[in-house]
């Protein structure tokens, strides 16, 4: 009996520590914000206006930088201000561009992929909807 108490004193450390090995670690390279996934430069890959898909120019390109600034390439929307600053807005469901000049509803944002939506209300036309899909640049 004694021999048996001996052995489950000394296996049971070994047991507590194999069953408490905690949750997988997390990568600290994948961002875990929507600020740490925002930023970043992402290729435009589909343009969708009015419901109707229109192919991206090969250059049409957005950065999202640190400092809330951003720079676009997007000839589909040249109305739209080809440099200024970002925040997230809505509990980070939507995206603020220069003040609230425009409002993007986020309908994805993983680590290397995106979904935005502008709902574009011009006083010459009726309201259109555009819906902008990126992929992260590299």
């Amino acid at each position: 009996m004694k021999k048996i108490i001996t052995l489950w004193l000394c296996l049971l450390p070994f047991l507590v520590a194999v069953d408490c090995g905690g949750e997988e670690p997390t990568d600290p390279s994948q961002p875990d914000t929507p600020e740490e996934r925002l930023v970043q430069n992402w290729n435009i890959t589909a343009v969708v206006i009015d419901g109707q898909s229109q192919t991206p120019s090969s250059q049409s390109n957005v950065g999202f930088n640190s400092d809330n600034s951003y720079n676009i390439t997007l000839p589909e929307l040249e109305f739209f201000p080809a440099s200024g600053t970002w925040e997230f807005t809505g509990g980070d469901t939507k995206i603020s561009i220069n003040d609230g000049q425009f409002v993007f509803d986020v309908i994805e944002l993983d680590e290397d992929s995106m979904i935005l939506e502008l709902n574009y209300e011009n006083f010459k036309s009726e309201p259109t909807v555009y819906q902008l899909t990126f992929l992260v640049v590299g």
